[in-house]
C-alpha cells in the first residue's frame, strides 16, 4: 500500500509485531504503550511478547548482531524523561540475548507537524531528514530496529535509510503492536480492521 500511494519501498528489510494498537482500544498491549510514554517498568512487559513472537516466527531477527531503538530528540527525552522505544530495545535486547548499540541512531529534529495529526503522506513528509546516523563498528552488519509501534513505518523507513547509508547491510524493524491509519487521507486509525482478517 505504501508503495502504491506515496512511491516508498521501506528501507528495512522486513517487519512485524506482536499485537495491535489503537489508541480507542482496551487491549492490554495498547495501555502499556500508553503507559510506557511515562513509565520506563511497562517496557519490560511489552517485550515479553514481542521477544515471543520474534523467537517463534521470525527467529533471523534474534541473530542480528546488534539492537537499536528509534531515538527521540534531546527536547523530547528532557520533556518527557522517558525514551520508550529505547527501554524497549533493552528489554528486547535481554530477551533475546543480542548487544544494545544505543546512540549511533540520533533525532536531529522533531517535525514540524505532529504525526498524530498528520494522514499517510504528510507522516513520511514530516520525518525525511530527521534522523541520521553514525558509522556502525566492525562486525555490526545487520541490526534489530525497535520502537513501540508501527502505524506508517515511516521513522522505521527513514532509520533504516540512515543505518543503511552508514554500513548495516540488513535491518529488521520489530514494534510492540501495529495499527492502521484510515485510507484516503484522514489522521486516524482504522477500527476494526484487524479484527476483519
Amino acid at each position: 500500500m505504501i508503495t502504491r500511494v506515496i512511491g516508498i519501498t521501506f528501507a528495512f528489510d522486513q517487519a512485524c509485531s506482536a499485537s495491535v494498537y489503537n489508541k480507542g482500544r482496551t487491549n492490554t498491549v495498547s495501555r502499556l504503550i500508553l503507559a510506557d510514554k511515562s513509565n520506563a517498568k511497562a517496557a519490560a512487559l511489552l517485550a515479553e511478547p514481542l521477544s515471543y513472537v520474534i523467537k517463534g516466527r521470525f527467529p533471523h531477527f534474534a541473530r542480528v548482531d546488534a539492537i537499536t531503538a528509534v531515538p527521540m530528540t534531546v527536547a523530547k527525552f528532557e520533556q518527557k524523561g522517558v525514551d520508550h522505544a529505547l527501554e524497549l530495545a533493552k528489554a528486547v535486547g535481554r530477551e533475546l540475548g543480542v548487544p544494545l548499540i544505543p546512540g549511533f541512531l540520533v533525532k536531529t529534529r522533531d517535525p514540524a507537524k505532529s504525526q498524530h495529526e498528520s494522514n499517510l503522506r504528510e507522516r513520511f513528509e514530516n520525518v525525511k531528514g530527521c534522523y541520521a546516523a553514525s558509522t556502525l563498528p566492525p562486525g555490526i552488519g545487520s541490526v534489530l530496529l525497535i520502537d513501540d509501534t508501527y502505524i506508517t513505518g515511516s521513522d522505521l523507513h527513514y532509520c533504516a535509510e540512515a543505518l543503511k547509508t552508514t554500513g548495516a547491510r540488513r535491518v529488521f524493524a520489530a514494534c510492540a503492536a501495529r495499527g492502521v491509519m484510515i485510507p484516503g487521507g484522514g489522521a486516524g486509525y482504522l477500527e476494526g480492521y484487524f479484527d476483519a482478517q
